[in-house]
């Protein structure tokens, strides 16, 4: 009795430290891409329109979203060249494209993010820089809100130049709106360039604590590796149709609603597995629940896929619609992979033993309790 309530305890402390992580994640953060011409530098800032309401009020709200970015090159303030925006109202954002101006090539890069933290200390702003074909990911918080670059230093190591050719601005500044490009682009680089989306797909469902959790629900009652892979099969199906639907604008749903279904499928898992193991008292021992977890996990699916695609909507997808989706979702699928083959061994082991019941039962109570707690506030 007393490894039953240590096990509930650490479960309890877990879904605590969980919650809060993962609230954070739930409640949306804004998204930047950059990339570095040989004097200019274009920012792709998106936005959730409810985070603009948190700005203060200004005129000219356009020229507040550009100030709150500052790039400096080897310490000289870079200009605002020009600003444009685009409304993403599938997703409930706003993007804007910055373009700034700095003297010269650019050789010592800094760029500082200040919005929103006034408000909300929390707010991260999730951001990739491309910098001749070359993509690295990082984070603004409020405690790091300075990203720095030796351009020049790195230009050298990789043997590449800067151009300012394809930055698309000025004449040809319309063309960063549109996900279609009609200059002709080297393949080798196109591909180069796109794989960042499959390091952002690997990346989303590691983040994506909710998927995580849902992921982990279905594996709370024992399958063997065939049905195993039937389920993970289910899964993929599912969300690789809805996020090449939504992807093409041919279904779209709004976000607001499969963030509340997403949270919603969360604790119908947990309670399907509460229910199933009602009777169980050692080892688990089910048949008649797997074809039935099947097409709970497909309907489910359907509705990740639709989560899986706002974040390859809010940044574009280049003028390689097919290849940039082949590899986003290929992120996700490894990241899936990845969680399994981290969870399923250990629950296995646990299953065959007499804390199996007592497991599976425990943490579909608290991943439930996270779930009731995400739907909640999302549907508030």
């Amino acid at each position: 009795m007393k490894q039953v309530w240590t096990l509930l305890v650490t479960l309890i402390f877990c879904n605590v430290a969980l919650y809060n992580v993962a609230w954070g994640h739930a409640s949306g953060v804004t998204d930047t891409n950059i990339k570095l011409g040989a004097s200019t530098v274009r920012v792709t800032y998106t936005v959730p329109n409810d985070h603009l309401e948190l700005l203060p009020n200004h005129p000219n709200l356009t020229q507040t979203i550009a100030q709150g970015f500052r790039v400096e090159n080897d310490k000289n303030y870079c200009n605002l060249s020009s600003i444009d925006l685009r409304p993403l109202d599938s997703i409930g954002s706003t993007q804007y494209i910055i373009f700034y101006g700095c003297e010269g090539k650019l050789t010592e890069l800094t760029i500082s993010y200040s919005l929103f933290f006034d408000s909300n200390p929390e707010h991260q702003n999730i951001s990739r820089i491309a910098i001749a074909g070359r993509h690295q990911s990082f984070i603004f918080t409020a405690t790091n809100d300075v990203y720095s670059a030796s351009v020049t230093t790195l230009l050298k190591l990789w043997d590449k130049r800067l151009s300012d050719k394809d930055m698309g601005n000025n004449s040809g500044r319309n063309n960063i709106l549109s996900n279609n490009s009609t200059q002709p682009k080297n393949q080798f680089s196109s591909l180069l360039e796109n794989l960042t989306y499959f390091n952002l797909g690997f990346e989303h469902i590691l983040l994506g604590f909710d998927h995580i959790i849902f992921l982990i629900g279905l594996l709370l009652l024992p399958v063997k590796f065939k049905q195993l892979v039937l389920i993970i099969t289910m899964f993929t199906l599912a969300h690789s149709i809805t996020l090449a639907l939504s992807v093409l604008n041919i279904v779209s749903a709004p976000a607001f609603f499969v963030e509340a279904a997403i949270a919603f499928s969360i604790v119908f898992v947990a309670i399907e597995n509460l229910w199933e193991t009602r009777n169980q008292k050692n080892k688990i021992a089910l048949a008649s629940a797997f074809k039935r977890r099947l097409v709970v996990t497909f309907i489910f699916g359907l509705i990740h896929g639709f989560g899986f695609s706002y974040i390859l909507k809010e940044i574009g997808f280049g003028d390689q619609l097919t290849l940039t989706l082949f590899l986003f979702n290929g992120g996700v699928e490894v990241g899936q992979l990845l969680i399994v083959l981290l969870v399923y061994p250990a629950l296995l082991f646990a299953f065959r033993n007499n804390n199996g019941v007592v497991l599976s039962r425990a943490s579909s109570a608290v991943i439930g309790l996270v779930g009731c707690g995400w739907l909640i506030g999302r549907m508030m």
